[in-house]
């Protein structure tokens, strides 16, 4: 009994030394596993970090904008845009007479227009379009470099400063239907209207407008004025390149019985602050006012924004500009709305003169970015009414598709 007893407990003993030992087996095997699971997440990890570092560069956004859109490795500025056209629409005969430092036709290879950000160039492209040899074009803009647009949060709060900004107290108009959704701020001060957009326009406007002034301020007044008012409310935009003054709205009278116009007057004296980057205007960007009669503020229009560099994007020639142009004016079907390349403020003209194309920016509040174009800019005829000019602007895409 007593060996029978002493071996029992000797069993026992050495059973508990293999179970512990068991034991301690079962968790280091359980711990190497663990590890062995966290292998693949940081295999992931080391993939990933990198690739989310270099979303963060201009190179990152500009691979991620050329993956992220499935019809073009670059974004089209007309994407969001519409083209009204028309079926069976005859061509437009097109003729070209440009400044006398451009050359005779856009037909010649050799020429291209150029607003170059090579700063050899940008001193001279402020006062318009400068004409190169295509072997420059190749050298100074085969990438013009894309912004990304960075719009304010429009709320209660920005509104209100805002407005106040400019003269405009109290509370804005409610959104009517009760419940829907706001699109705009709209605050009214006596005769004068503000509105403020959700995607950073700002618009005045006075009910004044269409009523015949009697005497206007010169042009140079106008400028005065309009310079003044904007260093007072914070709002003169940076790097005007240009201002200009022109008449605004007109007030005709036509005899009812010959149906001539008899008298013509402007309501105002539109005054256009002209804005660029790195030397290349900004198509609507920068500010237009129009002053009336007594220096009065008839309208203001602008937008709020700030720009970041995104990406590089390769350029088209002017030649190839011109192209897609023709095509758009001289074919009878309206253009597809599919990877638009091309916008006209008229299509249905009997023949047009071009007398001027330049290399912009263009700002869209539909478009996340500042985009590059070239704005053909002309006169245009119907023939029907050939005493009448039309002033023509056509927008072509300039990024190399």
């Amino acid at each position: 009994m007593g060996f029978d007893e002493d071996l029992g407990k000797l069993g026992a003993s050495m059973a508990g030394k293999t179970s512990y030992r068991f034991v301690q087996r079962e968790q280091a095997m359980a711990r190497n596993n663990g590890m062995l699971r966290f292998i693949p997440l940081l295999a992931i990890l080391v993939i990933l970090l990198p690739a989310i570092a270099l979303s963060a560069t201009p190179l990152g956004r500009m691979l991620w904008d050329k993956t992220s859109d499935t019809s073009s490795n670059y974004p089209y500025v007309f994407r969001n845009a519409t083209q009204l056209g028309t079926s069976g629409a005859p061509p437009v005969d097109i003729t070209i007479q440009l400044p006398s430092n451009a050359p005779p036709s856009l037909e010649t290879p050799t020429y291209v227009v150029n607003a170059s950000t090579s700063s050899e160039v940008r001193s001279q492209s402020h006062s318009g379009s400068l004409f190169v040899s295509g072997d420059s074009y190749r050298e100074l803009l085969l990438t013009l470099g894309a912004y990304k647009i960075v719009r304010p949060v429009v709320n209660d709060r920005y509104a209100s400063q805002m407005a106040l900004q400019l003269g405009f107290t109290g509370s804005p108009l409610p959104v009517l239907p009760a419940g829907d959704k706001r699109s705009a701020y709209t605050f009214i001060n006596g005769t004068q209207t503000l509105e403020i957009g959700l995607d950073g326009s700002v618009r005045l406007s006075d009910n004044r407008f269409w009523e015949k002034p009697n005497q206007l301020p010169s042009n140079q007044e106008c400028i005065a004025l309009a310079t003044k008012w904007l260093h007072e409310h914070n709002l003169y935009p940076e790097n005007v390149v240009s201002i200009t003054a022109s008449p605004a709205g007109w007030i005709q009278t036509i005899d009812s019985t010959t149906g001539l116009i008899t008298d013509s007057n402007a309501c105002g004296t539109e005054v256009a602050f002209s804005v660029a980057i790195n030397g290349i205007a900004i198509y609507g960007g920068g500010v237009s006012m129009v002053i009336g009669e007594n220096g009065t503020l008839l309208s203001l229009q602008t937008n709020m924004f700030t720009l970041v560099p995104a990406f590089d994007v390769p350029l088209k020639d002017s030649d190839q500009a011109f192209d897609i142009l023709k095509e758009h004016l001289t074919s009878p079907n309206p253009p597809p709305m599919e990877n638009l390349e091309c916008v006209v403020n008229y299509r249905l003209l009997t023949s047009l003169v071009i007398t001027g194309i330049e290399l912009n920016y263009i700002y869209d509040t539909n478009n996340d970015y500042l985009l590059p174009i070239y704005l053909f800019t002309g006169d245009g005829y119907l023939e029907n009414f050939p005493d009448e000019i039309y002033p023509f602007v056509g927008k072509v895409d300039a990024i190399l598709h």
